[in-house]
């Protein structure tokens, strides 16, 4: 199978890619990393181009003929994007399978979310991107009741090598450095990772079943941690002592501009993140790995890189501090 991919060489992609040329797929990527050739596996094609920027992305794609599109990388992606893109393929593709997130679905209170658990409307989305993936997820619902094979993968929390979300590192460089964990409320709010590895199967297991079309799966871990227990975890593997403050998110509104408090994380006053991903286990033979070995995994990787791989990364703990000021003084 011939298989375009949209943004194959970053984190996501880069492991979407892996799977899919591990599996005898052949692969194209369209990506605007000058760089493509040393991330992307033996036989796999790149093509350097801007998603955005329509009329190359159509003679780029003119005259290609391919099986399967996998739709990873924001560009910001809006629908016009995907058009062009099912326009340059052609209508006789076998799947169109779209990224979206998890951040979709609203918060309200009934756990575990379900693939079925009712999304946020526009007008509640927190973020332009929520706000696409929502508008990109309509476009395609729209699209597959007119005959188009979609499948909409909403991945929750990727963590794992190569990452690029400063999440998992952000509790390393502190636990290492002996530096205190803000826990958010009394952490015994559930939270949910996938690996990066395990989710970049999801876009091929996608491909490989007719049930998977017009439907859309959560991809995440199969496990669900408290705060609490993702914190002491994390200092098991790295063979530090967490030293955990518990404070009230609450005062993060005494900031005009907070940073950081427990990695690059979900607003910490929403509730829950649990999600029940067993439709996808069920129809696309999808089998995470457990966050203790997929964790133990990335610290390796944090180790040998010395976490240096974080755009987002923050050494500088003046704003912690003031958090932890306010707990412990109370003003």
């Amino acid at each position: 199978m011939r298989v375009l991919v949209l943004g194959g060489t970053n984190f996501l992609g880069k492991h979407a890619v892996r799977s899919l040329a591990s599996h005898g797929y052949e692969v194209t990527s369209v990506n605007i990393d000058p760089d493509a050739s040393s991330h992307l596996p033996e036989g796999a094609e790149s093509i350097f181009c801007n998603r955005k920027d329509h009329e190359t992305l159509r003679k780029v794609l003119s005259g290609r003929v391919f099986d399967a599109v996998v739709d990873i990388v924001h560009a910001p992606t809006l629908p016009p994007d995907i058009a062009i893109v099912l326009d340059s393929v052609g209508l006789s593709i076998q799947r169109y399978v779209y990224c979206s997130s998890s951040t979709v679905y609203q918060k309200n209170g009934i756990y575990p979310m379900r693939d079925s658990h009712p999304r946020k409307r526009l007008d509640e989305a927190p973020s332009p991107y929520v706000q696409a993936k929502l508008q990109n997820e309509d476009f395609l619902f729209e699209r597959s009741r007119q005959g188009v094979p979609i499948t909409i993968i909403r991945p929750r929390h990727i963590y794992g090598p190569d990452n690029l979300t400063y999440r998992e590192g952000f509790h390393f460089d502190r636990l290492l450095r002996n530096r205190p964990i803000l826990v958010p409320g009394d952490g015994s709010s559930l939270y949910q990772m996938g690996h990066v590895a395990d989710i970049g199967d999801s876009f091929r297991l996608a491909l490989e079943t007719d049930q998977a079309i017009g439907q859309a799966y959560t991809i995440t871990g199969d496990e669900a941690y408290t705060l609490d227990a993702y914190v002491d975890l994390l200092a098991e593997i790295a063979g530090a002592k967490a030293n955990k403050v518990y404070f009230d998110p609450k005062l993060l509104d005494k900031f005009d501009q907070p940073g950081f408090v427990f990695g690059e994380a979900e607003t910490l006053n929403e509730g829950h993140g649990l999600f029940d991903i067993s439709k996808a286990k069920q129809q696309l033979g999808y089998a995470p790995r457990s966050l203790r070995d997929g964790m133990t995994e990335t610290f390796d990787w944090y180790i040998e890189t010395e976490g240096k791989n974080y755009p987002n990364r923050t050494l500088g703990f003046a704003f912690e501090d003031q958090v932890l000021a306010l707990v412990t003084g109370g003003a």
